[in-house]
């Protein structure tokens, strides 16, 4: 029980330093948007650095960190049908818990408005609930690709410089 206590505040200290970060290296610019420097402070620095040093050192589980040891279930499968014009459709339920697996955790296209590549979410309740909250940072370039036949070398690649919702989707 501790354990997983330690795994999940682990993972808050992640995620904080992931919006502390960004913050403290925007401050300068808000504080002074004429001004051109784009290096921040050199005491900005000493914390990013310090903050990266003790996250990196935290040991936890990667795979048991988001896992939720709630009750046992036994999966009774109901299902729905129904006629939709020349289709007759059966919509299945099935209740699913996640324990020490991250493959089985997944957001749904319910919550398209918050899901794309790149997108941080807060490790909470929410997340267990398939209502993530989104975490507002600056992000790093990342480079997106497509594995398809035809496509040789970088054709398949493109790096986007400022991820967000709107340039990525």
């Amino acid at each position: 029980m501790n354990n997983t206590k330690f795994y999940r505040n682990a993972a808050m200290l992640l995620l904080a330093g992931a919006t502390i970060i960004p913050q403290c290296l925007a401050a300068p610019a808000m504080a002074a948007p004429a001004a051109k420097d784009s290096e921040p402070t050199a005491s900005c620095a000493a914390k990013k650095d310090s903050l990266n040093n003790y996250l990196w050192d935290l040991q936890y589980d990667k795979t048991n960190i988001l896992a939720r040891h709630g009750e046992t279930i036994d999966n009774k499968f109901s299902s729905d049908s129904f006629n939709k014009g020349d289709e007759f459709v059966v919509v299945e339920h099935q209740k699913k818990n996640i324990t020490n697996t991250t493959s089985n955790l997944s957001v749904t296209s319910a919550n398209d408005d918050r899901v794309y590549p790149g997108a941080l979410f807060r490790a909470d309740q929410n997340l267990m609930d398939n209502m993530p909250s989104l975490i507002s940072a600056n992000r790093a370039p990342i480079t997106l690709s497509v594995d398809l036949p035809g496509f040789h070398g970088g054709e398949s690649a493109v790096t986007v410089q400022r991820p967000t919702k709107s340039s990525v989707t």
